[in-house]
């Protein structure tokens, strides 16, 4: 399942909806059948072969959607923690002269380079360090 809106406040708030995506998106099960297991001895040979190639379909169809949800939802949550750090900034605009998105995804890529995925909550530590110095440079 897909998950978006996730309401980003603070720094806690990313590590909260980081649990929420993985607990709302259980992991498949990755476990295939070898080509030659057979389900049932009274079918044919090529009736166990087509069942073993579809089930095995099957296992991959749900890895690659569980993939592919985790991701959209991990782009969603970035969406948004980069629009928390732009709003962040927006209001000291005064102070600090123009913030852009460009400079909010640069940002959260250092702090994502100096975290872990578990440890969000410096994050506002982090922009209140940023808004501090670039107050001071500006004036």
């Amino acid at each position: 399942m897909v998950i978006k809106g996730f309401n980003i406040t603070c720094g806690e708030d990313i590590e909260d909806s980081r649990k929420l995506i993985y607990s709302n998106n259980p992991s498949p099960s990755r476990t295939k059948f070898p080509k030659t297991y057979i389900f049932d001895e009274d079918k044919s040979v090529r009736w166990n072969r087509e069942e073993v190639e579809r089930l095995n379909a099957e296992v991959d169809a749900s890895v690659k959607k569980y993939r592919e949800d985790i991701l959209q939802s991990e782009q969603n949550l970035r969406n948004e923690v980069i629009d928390y750090i732009v709003d962040y900034f927006r209001v000291g605009e005064s102070r600090i002269g123009k913030f852009d998105r460009g400079a909010a995804e640069a940002i959260w890529a250092k702090v994502q380079s100096i975290h872990d995925d578990s440890d969000y909550l410096y994050l506002d530590e982090y922009l209140d360090l940023i808004d501090t110095v670039m107050t001071f440079v500006k004036g």
